[in-house]
């Protein structure tokens, strides 16, 4: 994978969590991703047999950033999702509750990871005091379900930008608005989400904070 590279210094997870009937076409991965993130550059992908999405790995040259997509599913998901889904109900906030008993059902998810390009010489960026509630209380367990990749980082991102049409059209295409969104921010990659989640109905969730996104 792209991000094994050791210039690349990993930032956070989100998961979107699905149905395996549900897994999207690579291309309109890409063609969603495009629409909001115009920078990207596509170094690497897999997809199964049918083309669907197995894993996406792209790069932000201008905000010196990446990405990569990996889907999951198998028989033993269905029982983490659930253990997941117990662990953020903990921490949820009234109208999180409903959105995460529908996220129970899921038999798949998606791994958005954000990465962060670092000169050797250069130490990673300090961590900003975190303006939201605390994560769930159950750290190891995000950890071992997102890979062993996972790590709680303090740094939330909040809100998508104001103005965002996430709607579509009668032919179901995207129809997200332009703004400013040639570079990786915390912006971008709430809605480089949000195209993952309407693809595939899913419940997007964001495992350091504890809430549903």
């Amino acid at each position: 994978m792209l991000f094994d590279d050791p210039r690349y210094h990993w930032r956070e997870t989100y998961f979107v969590l699905t149905k395996r009937e549900l897994r999207p076409p690579s291309e309109k991965v890409k063609s969603g991703l495009f629409k909001v993130l115009p920078g990207l550059v596509i170094r690497s992908e897999e997809q199964d047999a049918e083309g669907r999405l197995s894993l996406l790995s792209a790069v932000s040259e201008d905000s010196h950033a990446g990405i990569e997509i990996v889907w999951n599913e198998g028989p033993r998901l269905s029982e983490e999702i659930a253990q997941l889904v117990d662990e953020l109900q903990n921490e949820a906030e009234e109208q999180d509750r409903l959105a995460l008993e529908r996220a129970r059902e899921a038999t798949a998810k998606i791994e958005l990871l954000h990465f962060e390009q670092l000169d050797r010489a250069t130490p990673p960026s300090p961590v900003k005091p975190r303006k939201t509630r605390a994560p769930g209380r159950n750290i190891a367990e995000a950890q071992r379900l997102s890979s062993g990749r996972f790590h709680f980082d303090p740094d939330h991102y909040a809100e998508p930008p104001p103005g965002l049409d996430t709607g579509e059209n009668d032919s179901g295409e995207f129809l997200l608005e332009e703004y400013d969104s040639a570079v990786l921010t915390p912006d971008t990659l709430i809605v480089a989400i949000e195209v993952l989640r309407r693809l595939t109905d899913g419940i997007a969730v964001d495992v350091a904070g504890g809430c549903v996104l």
